[in-house]
């Protein structure tokens, strides 16, 4: 290769790229094989010969006399054929393309146009290139900004070079969107593959998402996808914990099976030794002798370049090396399926064991997150119930719905809701997430008024969960109680100088009350001890906040082992990638405590009690409302946060006396079990968990769970669970998450009949508050559910404007 480093001739005359290729492809396979083997000793012998013929000074009409004796030279090398148990390699051009990362998406929007442009130019070079364009966005956004460039890309789609597939609208993280919003990746994805080229997409195509839930092959199969490929998962620091698969069933928490392969690199040279080694490293290779082969330019775009392609015409069948042979990856599959016995299964999650600190990192953005996919629930929801225009008005609404959710699912994209991109990616995220809450807010609003009349001395609460509900609502000002339906009178109480009352809401629909004004409503303390009780549980803390006991009043049981609601911090500073990684040694590195915060109560009756914590750990300061209601098991901790740290991580510790050896934690449409000891390094890897609305250690009959609105990173150890708040990257955004944070977790506690139904249902509570307006309507509730295990997750106008309703349990 030294003959063409310093070569007075451009290696892009044709002529000499060509020699250049044939030098590159033999000289690679050298290193790529066994120096002893006598293919190696034949190269070794021609490679030297070669250079004894080429003369890099001589003038150029004998340098290229040389050119045509060397490649002459060559070519019995490459001409040489494998035998007929060779592997094949199902390579496919590619250019993974980072929607953000480290720029903006209007460089994205540029970088499209010159990604695709530079592969429309391969195909017109090479008749047998075959490129897969994943992330259906792309297309839009060149459809949107270059419609006559457009046409060349569908004329290439439709000759079958450039192939529209992936599934999704962008390749999406897999573990912090809600299920619904996966769901609306593939319905996104596919409608607009469908539409715009007449393809129906089988294949998720994530080559760089950090772990994959146990969720999505339900998900998948039930968007008609049946094929899912990854890169990401071997990818790991800790090399003592190798992903032990390459083509295989993946099985997921319901048992729904499809066909998953792992690849080793998503942006291949085609150079012969890389090949070689990325073969040697697959994980079945002994059940399915063939891979995909992802090759060409990423992450920032650009795709293959002519290197690639002619690396691929020289090793379609080259002594020494797996055939190349460039096809779709569906074809892949297709193959593998119908040549091959995939017959190893693997279940649950695609566990990735780094890049944990993506939970929690650009924790604002997480909260919006779950804040935009709450409010587009609700909208959804009571649009479809109570949409009384025609059908094609009706759809407008759903139209302005859907421009929202795509907002919703862009920044779902793998390095924007991970935290892991520039400043500039997640100012725009934040106005972008805040404009779908506003404007889905104001659409459900605008629906639900539609069911009352005008009346100002009645209030209507409308509750979207599929269950009834007691919920705590406030009462308006210069009003004091309220009335039922039936004239009866609720009680009404003082909390924080406000006026509050339970009130009781039916299922799937809304209740109507009477605003009073000559009651009395019940007196607040804001004396007493550090305790918040009720019939069923009693909690007591200590002056700085931290709970000491939580017992249960009807089994006579105590729920803690030690204190809890402890702040916890500690130095992070992760060896390779800041905001994605937390160390795996960050709890030998716990800060020395420098914590002042002080507990009183505020607000104390038969109805409700609140604890008010104010103080500092570190360099910030924190405000809690720690509460609990009558008729409730859950304590709420309303926390806000002045965050001033750099490279720091917070966790909040609760040590429950539960005896368990397994955390399980919420994912999308369901639940996960996983260990919660450090036997095996596949168990300390899990240490740091990721979860959505709640996580539980639990016994046979009694169990404690930890509820959040925004937290999706947890650890655990036995009964301890400790869920992160708050952490501290600088890179690659300098001051990541430095500011103000509000959020609440709370603490759902039994030890009589513990079941997880409970539990979901009051993650849903928490995330899914009724809704107030004023004015009355006749008690309704549209739909109920018979079991408590049944939830009803999503409403919906179907798809193809017949006005058919989607209810999704």
């Amino acid at each position: 290769q030294k003959v063409f480093s310093n070569g007075r001739y451009c290696i892009f005359d044709d002529e000499i790229f060509m020699l250049y290729m044939d030098v590159l492809t033999l000289s690679n396979l050298y290193k790529g094989i066994d120096e002893k083997s006598l293919r190696a000793i034949s190269l070794a012998k021609g490679l030297r010969r070669f250079c004894n013929i080429i003369d890099i000074e001589a003038p150029y009409s004998e340098f290229m006399s040389q050119v045509h004796e060397a490649r002459a030279l060559l070519k019995p090398y490459l001409d040489c054929k494998n035998g007929s148990t060779t592997p094949t390699i199902y390579a496919v051009g590619h250019s993974h393309l980072d929607l953000e990362w480290l720029w903006p998406v209007d460089e994205t929007r540029r970088k499209t146009v010159r990604t695709l442009g530079n592969q429309i130019r391969l195909i017109d070079e090479y008749d047998e290139y075959q490129y897969i364009q994943s992330q259906p966005w792309i297309f839009e956004t060149v459809k949107n900004e270059y419609p006559e460039f457009f046409e060349k890309v569908k004329k290439a789609v439709n000759d079958g070079n450039i192939i529209p597939e992936g599934g999704m609208w962008v390749e999406a993280d897999t573990n912090i969107p809600s299920g619904e919003s996966l769901i609306r990746q593939f319905l996104f994805g596919k409608r607009f593959i469908k539409d715009e080229f007449g393809k129906t997409s089988e294949l998720l195509w994530l080559p760089d998402v950090f772990g994959c839930s146990a969720a999505l092959p339900q998900i998948m199969k039930g968007c008609g996808v049946k094929y899912f490929m990854n890169a990401k998962v071997p990818w790991s620091f800790n090399k003592d914990i190798p992903f032990p698969r390459g083509t295989f069933i993946w099985r997921g928490i319901d048992g729904t099976e499809v066909t998953a392969h792992i690849i080793r690199g998503y942006a291949a040279t085609l150079c012969p030794n890389s090949v070689i080694n990325d073969w040697n490293a697959n994980g079945d290779m002994e059940d399915v002798p063939s891979m995909i082969y992802p090759f060409g330019h990423g992450d920032g775009g650009g795709g293959a370049v002519r290197n690639h392609l002619e690396y691929a015409r020289r090793e379609s069948n080259l002594e020494g090396m797996p055939k190349i042979e460039i096809v779709s990856p569906v074809k892949f599959f297709e193959d593998a399926i119908s040549k091959y016995e995939i017959s190893r299964i693997y279940e649950g999650e695609l566990w990735y064991s780094e890049h944990k600190g993506c939970y929690t990192s650009q924790t604002k953005v997480k909260k919006l997150n779950r804040k935009s996919e709450n409010a587009l629930r609700e909208a959804e929801f009571w649009t479809t119930l109570f949409d009384t225009k025609n059908i094609t008005d009706i759809y407008k609404t759903k139209e302005k719905l859907d421009l929202l959710y795509k907002d919703v699912l862009f920044n779902q994209f793998h390095d924007i809701i991970p935290g892991t991109s520039i400043a500039r990616v997640y100012e725009r995220a934040e106005k972008s997430y805040q404009n779908v809450i506003d404007n889905a807010e104001e659409i459900t609003y605008n629906h639900i008024k539609t069911v009352v009349d005008k009346s100002a001395d009645n209030i209507t609460v409308f509750n979207s969960l599929s269950w009834c509900i007691n919920a705590e609502i406030e009462i308006p000002d210069g009003y004091s109680g309220l009335e039922d339906a039936s004239g009866n009178k609720i009680t009404a109480y003082y909390s924080k100088g406000k006026v509050y009352a339970k009130v009781r809401i039916c299922a799937c629909g809304h209740n109507s009350f009477k605003l009073t004004r000559n009651d009395e409503p019940i007196r607040e303390e804001c004396i007493g001890e550090l305790v918040l009780e009720n019939d069923f549980i009693r909690a007591e803390f200590n002056d700085y906040g931290e709970m000491t006991s939580l017992f249960d009043k009807i089994e006579a049981m105590e729920l803690l082992a030690e204190k809890s609601n402890v702040f916890r911090m500690y130095k992070n500073h992760p060896m390779f990638f800041d905001a994605w990684d937390i160390d795996m040694d960050y709890a030998q590195k716990e800060v020395e405590k420098k914590i002042e915060s002080k507990a009183f109560v505020i607000s104390s009756n038969d109805m409700k009690s609140v604890i008010e914590v104010k103080g500092r750990i570190n360099n910030s300061e924190f405000t809690q409302e720690i509460s609990l209601c009558k008729d409730s098991r859950r304590i709420d901790f309303k926390t806000k946060i002045d965050w001033n740290e750099k490279h720091k991580l917070l966790k909040v510790d609760f040590k429950t006396d539960i005896h368990t050896n397994e955390l399980i934690s919420e994912i999308q449409f369901g639940h996960i079990k996983r260990p919660s000891h450090s036997n095996f390094n596949q168990d300390i890897a899990q240490e740091e968990k990721f979860q959505h609305k709640w996580s539980v250690v639990c016994e046979a009959d009694r169990g404690v769970a930890i509820l959040n609105d925004c937290k999706y990173g947890i650890s655990s150890n036995g009964g301890n669970m400790l869920l992160t708040l708050l952490c501290a990257p600088s890179a690659p955004m300098l001051d990541a998450d430095i500011g103000m944070h509000s959020f609440t977790y709370s603490v759902y506690a039994s030890a009589v009949g513990f079941d997880l139904a409970d539990v979901v249902r009051e993650g849903y509570m928490l995330n899914n508050p009724p809704k107030v307006v004023l004015g009355a309507a006749k008690d309704r509730s549209i739909f109920n559910i018979s079991k408590n295990n049944i939830v009803i997750d999503t409403i919906k106008l179907a798809e193809d404007k017949s006005g058919d309703v989607i209810i999704r349990m």
